[in-house]
């Protein structure tokens, strides 16, 4: 009995030594040692992990500003964003895909691994001379005069012999193009003057002179032919044949256009439409909610944007201090205020007060997209007031 026993755990012992490991495919992660899911992209995380083997769980998005993913993750939470040490400056702000970016101010550096900015140098000591300016992670470097002086004479030597070929090039086309301008109006002279010299020939088919040493002072005049000229005069200014005299010149009547003929009559006295009332429903996907409504600074321009959050209960002040503190990335700004608006009201009252501001702004294609999705969402209903 006992040996039965030692042969059972060997074979036990046999077959976990000889199981693969468990492993992922790329773009995946393991769930308790069971199954693999599917990462989550940038910007989220994972709330809930899939039941079925290699699917998506479910992932919530991060929030700009507070905390953010970078990359496809397995991840149950985002990684909080980094606030700027004293003495560096941010230059690009936290996103849900971005973790805050600072550096170091103009005229200091800080290189890899350092703790704090340095000063940089304004000067190079004597011999030599500067060639590269401060960064924000290095300091200026300098050279010795004499191997600036050769890197310059090089650069001279490659520099000169282009410039002159450039320069040949140049010429050759502007020198092309003046022969094409000159060599054109000469073809164009010429042709003036055959065409004078073809008006001496009469309009009848009979030539007046056909000697080229006559000028044309010397030359008879053809019989009517003034008359036929002031005829056709008259024929091109559209007269008859009473006379030249412009008094006789029929003149078209002008056409009328009715008075605001490019406005639509429109039946005066039309009610204005009443605002329906919104309704929120019950067991509504906060996610959705949550994303329609940041989405709305994406939609209103700037210049209305300020009016609707008075609409939703922000004073000047609140205002002015969310724009100095986020000075230079306005959407980060307004998604500031819209946060702001939700944590002063709760969430439902911040989306009737943003659609009460879109309304009373008569923004009304803003109004009706938002509603539309909030609607095809199930989120909210719409009652017009009796």
């Amino acid at each position: 009995m006992a040996k039965a026993v030692r042969l059972i755990l060997l074979a036990a012992l046999l077959e976990k030594a000889e199981s693969p490991p468990f492993r992922c495919n790329d773009g995946e992660y393991p769930y308790n040692g069971q199954r693999c899911c599917k990462m989550c992209r940038a910007g989220t995380y994972v709330e809930e992990s899939c039941t079925i083997p290699h699917t998506l769980g479910h992932c919530l998005p991060c929030t700009n500003g507070e905390d953010y993913t970078d990359r496809e993750n397995g991840l149950h939470q985002c990684f909080l964003c980094d606030k700027c040490k004293p003495g560096y400056i941010m230059v690009k702000a936290c996103t849900a895909t971005n973790n805050t970016k600072c550096q170091c101010p103009e005229g200091y550096y800080c290189p890899p691994g350092c703790e704090e900015c340095v000063k940089c140098r304004k000067r190079c000591p004597k011999g030599e001379v500067q060639i590269k300016s401060c960064s924000a992670t290095t300091d200026i470097e300098c050279a010795t005069s004499s191997t600036e002086t050769t890197d310059s004479t090089h650069r001279m030597d490659f520099i000169i012999p282009v410039g002159v070929i450039i320069a040949i090039v140049i010429v050759i086309i502007i020198a092309y193009f003046v022969f094409k301008f000159r060599k054109s109006n000469a073809f164009s002279e010429l042709e003036r003057e055959k065409e004078s010299k073809s008006s001496l020939i009469s309009v009848s088919g009979e030539v007046t002179n056909t000697n080229p040493g006559t000028s044309a002072s010397e030359m008879p005049v053809l019989r009517n032919e003034r008359g036929q000229n002031v005829k056709s005069s008259n024929l091109m200014v559209g007269s008859t044949n009473e006379g030249s005299d412009p008094g006789n010149v029929p003149t078209a009547p002008l056409l009328q256009q009715p008075e605001n003929s490019d406005v639509p009559n429109v039946p005066a006295n039309i009610p204005a439409p009443k605002k329906p009332m919104v309704k929120v429903i019950d067991g509504y996907s906060k996610e959705e909610l949550k994303r329609i409504y940041f989405h709305t600074r994406d939609m209103v321009d700037i210049h209305d944007w300020y009016d609707l959050m008075r609409k939703c209960g922000l004073s000047d002040i609140d205002i002015g201090n969310i724009k100095h503190d986020h000075s230079g990335h306005i959407n980060e700004a307004r998604h500031q205020m819209l946060f702001t608006v939700w944590h002063r009201f709760g969430i439902r009252e911040a989306l009737c007060k943003l659609l009460d501001g879109l309304w009373e702004l008569k923004l009304m294609s803003i109004y009706e997209n938002v509603t539309n999705e909030l609607i095809s969402h199930k989120i909210i209903t719409l009652e017009t007031k009796d």
